[in-house]
This record gives structure tokens, C-alpha cells and sequence, in this order.
């Protein structure tokens, strides 16, 4: 087992093991097929030797997210499986899908690492691993998780049935509370519930966009349109949805550019025939909780478009200067029946006053030198 664990070395120093086999907790019930050995380490920059305190957790892990004193590490207990069929066919998940998720805490003041407690939620974090982590946030030591809730994942909009329940997606407020056999991370509130029984999405449809910041909470579910869910989280024993607002088209990114507004970025659906269309980027007014209003939109290209969000949530730039924040993401452009295939740097630039949406000229790539014959 020891052989399994990293090791370390100061300035040149002998190689020393950066915890023990003692460090190590395992879930025996995580599904994951992935051996792997997710170690978390603090160092203390202040001491001389940086004075490391490790911990470690043995398995697959879907998602993490952290804050200064929290780290938290989300695990499956079944692995996703296709229907039978082959081909572009619906993701089958059991009915008693849950989400295993571990807590470890850092204390500043003594440098002190440690396992905290262990809780889950139903269902499961969705299908694209880029995004995992955004369904899951931390606000006041309270941990709210977004998850998927449906029996049945589709591939493409045909895919859709009926037969998934009326509420695809439950949030889950999680608190630390303290046993006698350890730490547990318990449910302090659902969404939805007997007393908002509203869904977060209608039948048929999929969970696209999460985001948590601060009191808030925003969720994108899409079939045919867009769905934007503006959660009230400033009581966490009672969420509830603030304000829906349907769009065309669905967001698969969500990014606060300020307390009034929000960024979305994911693809146009023509409202006739269902059809994905090109990279839409929507700017949002949510300054108004129960009146989400959508400012702006750009889109670019046509069906068969994407963006560098779906490959990577790292496929967008900001910067901030004054009260203009000019944002750039690469871009895969098609036009009509996949015509004229080209890649793009797009620049946009939004005014955090007045909330406009304006696309900048885009930058392309430098034509290939030919090599010397």
C-alpha cells in the first residue's frame, strides 16, 4: 500500500513519503473503474521546510470544490452504463441513483488537515465532466449540490421521452453535524419539496447550466427551450425558485459577471424544428431575482458550432477594466451543412452599466507557412 502513495522532495533533499497508509480513507461502495489516488496536500509557506500535511482518498473522484477552509470530493456508487442498442441511444441510470460526497477541512490557525464527514444526495452530477464541479458550492459551511434526478440521460433531442419524472433535477443543502461515530454530512433542505413542490425543469427534459454564487443559485434545463431557474438560497433550511425565465435555445455555461448580471453561453435551437444551431452567448439581467430578463444575444456559425466551453470550462477568458469586461473564447464555425469549417478567437465585450452585449471582430488563426519544397 505505501508503495502506492507520492512522495516528496525539499531543495535537493532526501525523498520522504508525503502521508501514510493511516491518511488514507476508502469508499468501498464507490463505482468508479478508475485507480487512482487522489491525494490533497497543504503547505504552510511561512515555514521553513513548508511543513506539508497530507490526506488521501483511495478511488475515482467526478468532482471537487473547495473554499479556504473546505475541500469536498463527490463520488458515484454506479457507473454509467448506455441502454442497450448502440448507437446515439438514451444513458439508463437505476432509480436509486445517490452521490457519495466527502468533506475535508483546513485549519489555518494549526496548519491541520483532516477528514470532516461523509454525506450523499440522490441522483448524480450529469455526464460531462468539465461541468461536475460547478453543480456543487459551498456558502457559510453549508455545502448545496444540484443534481440530476431522472432515470433516463439522452445524447440528442430525439433521444427525449416523457417517461422521466416531472423533476429531473433536485438541490440539496448539506450540513456538517458532528456523531459519535464521526462527521456526517446531513440534509438541511430539498428542492423541491412538499411545501414548494415546483420542479426545477419539465418532463423530458436535462440539466445544462449550473452555478452557485453567493444567495443565489442558477439552473439551465433544456428540451425544446431554455429554462433559467433563479434559486433563492439566503434562507438554506427553505430555497425556493425565484424567478423562471424561458428562452430559445439552452445555456451549458453560466458565469456572474456581477450581482446584476449573468453570462450564458451553449447553443441556438431553431423553436420550428428542434434543430442545435450555432454558439449562442446570452447576457441575462438578474438583479431582480422573481424577473430574470434576457438583455443580449450573439450567436455564431450554425448547426455542428462550438465553442471552447465544451471543450474545457477553462475555454473563456475575462478581464475586467472599469465597468466593460471583455471576454474571448475560441470558436469551431460551420456554416449551413457544415460548410466552410474555420476557427475563430471571438472577442465580446459587455458593459457591466449599462448591460449590453456587443461581439468584437474575431481573430484568426495564422495561415500555415508552406515548408521550403
Amino acid at each position: 500500500g505505501a508503495d502506492l502513495l507520492p512522495l516528496r522532495r525539499l531543495a535537493g533533499g532526501s525523498v520522504q513519503p508525503m502521508l501514510s497508509e493511516t491518511d488514507c480513507w476508502v469508499q468501498p461502495a464507490n463505482a468508479s473503474l478508475t485507480l487512482a489516488v487522489t491525494t490533497i496536500t497543504v503547505f504552510d509557506l511561512r515555514a521553513p521546510n513548508l511543513a506539508p500535511a497530507s490526506r488521501c482518498f483511495i478511488g475515482g473522484t467526478e468532482a471537487l470544490t473547495m473554499t479556504p477552509q473546505s475541500i469536498y470530493l463527490a463520488s458515484t456508487r454506479w457507473p454509467y452504463t448506455p441502454a442497450p442498442g448502440g448507437g446515439a441511444v438514451p444513458l439508463r441510470y437505476p432509480a436509486s441513483m445517490r452521490t457519495d460526497i466527502h468533506k475535508f477541512g483546513f485549519d489555518a490557525a494549526t496548519g491541520q488537515l483532516a477528514y470532516r464527514a461523509s454525506g450523499d444526495v440522490e441522483g448524480h452530477l450529469g455526464w460531462d465532466p468539465e461541468r461536475k464541479s460547478y453543480r456543487l458550492g459551498e456558502q457559510d459551511g453549508l455545502l448545496r449540490v444540484l443534481a440530476f434526478t431522472g432515470t433516463v440521460g439522452w445524447l440528442t433531442i430525439d433521444d427525449a421521452t416523457s417517461a422521466t419524472p416531472p423533476s429531473p433535477a433536485t438541490l440539496t443543502i448539506l450540513r456538517e453535524v458532528m456523531g459519535s461515530n464521526g462527521g456526517r454530512l446531513e440534509a438541511l433542505a430539498t428542492l423541491p419539496n412538499s411545501r414548494r413542490p415546483q420542479p426545477l425543469g419539465k418532463p423530458g427534459e436535462q440539466v445544462h447550466g449550473v452555478r452557485f454564487a453567493g444567495a443565489r443559485g442558477y439552473v439551465v434545463t433544456f428540451r425544446q427551450i431554455d429554462p433559467l431557474y433563479v434559486l433563492d438560497l439566503a434562507d438554506p433550511a427553505d430555497p425556493k425558485v425565484a424567478g423562471v425565465l424561458e428562452a430559445p435555445g439552452f445555456s451549458d455555461h453560466l458565469v456572474p459577471l456581477s450581482e446584476r448580471l449573468l453570462l450564458g453561453v451553449g447553443k441556438e435551437v431553431d423553436a420550428a424544428t428542434n434543430r442545435v444551431g450555432g454558439v449562442k452567448v446570452s447576457l441575462f439581467d438578474v438583479a431582480d431575482a422573481t424577473r430574470p430578463r434576457e438583455l443580449a444575444t450573439q450567436v455564431f456559425g450554425s448547426s455542428g458550432s462550438s465553442s471552447g466551453l465544451d471543450q474545457s470550462r477553462h475555454g473563456l477568458t475575462l478581464l475586467q477594466q472599469g465597468n466593460t469586461m471583455r471576454l474571448a473564447t475560441p470558436l469551431f464555425l460551420v456554416d449551413a451543412n457544415f460548410a466552410n469549417p474555420r476557427d475563430r478567437l471571438q472577442r465580446l465585450e459587455v458593459d457591466l452599466l449599462a448591460g449590453t452585449l456587443a461581439a468584437k471582430p474575431a481573430l484568426a488563426p495564422p495561415s500555415p507557412t508552406p515548408s521550403p519544397g
